[in-house]
C-alpha cells in the first residue's frame, strides 16, 4: 500500500507516522466536553492486532487501507450525556482534523465507549 502523498505533482514523498495520526485524533477528542478521557482499554482482537504489528496506541487504533484509513477510538464519557450524540461529535471532529491536517482520506471512525466518568459532586450527592 502506498501511504505517500503527492504534493503538486512533484517528487516529494511524505510519510505520516501513525503517532501523528494518534496525536491529531486525541487533540480533536480533547475539545469535546462530553468526553472525559481517551481510554487505553482494548479487546482481545486488539491485543492480537498489537502482536501482528497493527497500530493500537493510546486509545486509537489505525487500520491503513489502499483507499484510506479507518480509525477506532476508545473513550470514557461524562455521566448524563446522550451517547449517540457524543459519538457523532467525536466522529465528525476526528475525521475533519485528520483529513485537514494530513490529507489522508478517513473512511470510517468507530467510537467505542468503554466507560462513564461520574463527577465527584454527583458521587457525594449519592452518598
Amino acid at each position: 500500500m502506498d501511504n505517500n502523498l503527492k504534493v503538486e505533482e512533484t517528487e516529494v514523498c511524505i510519510n505520516i507516522s501513525d503517532d501523528v495520526i494518534v496525536g491529531i485524533s486525541i487533540n480533536a477528542i480533547k475539545d469535546i466536553n462530553e468526553v472525559a478521557s481517551v481510554a487505553n482499554k482494548f479487546t482481545g482482537n486488539d491485543i492480537k492486532d498489537i502482536l501482528v504489528k497493527k497500530t493500537v496506541a493510546k486509545g486509537v487504533k489505525i487500520d491503513r487501507l489502499p483507499e484510506g484509513i479507518n480509525l477506532s477510538l476508545f473513550v470514557n464519557i461524562v455521566d448524563g450525556v446522550v451517547i449517540p450524540d457524543v459519538a457523532k461529535k467525536v466522529q465528525q471532529a476526528v475525521k475533519a482534523s485528520v483529513e485537514s491536517m494530513t490529507g489522508l482520506t478517513v473512511l470510517q471512525v468507530t467510537v467505542n465507549v468503554v466507560g462513564i466518568s461520574i463527577s465527584k459532586e454527583l458521587k457525594r450527592d449519592k452518598e
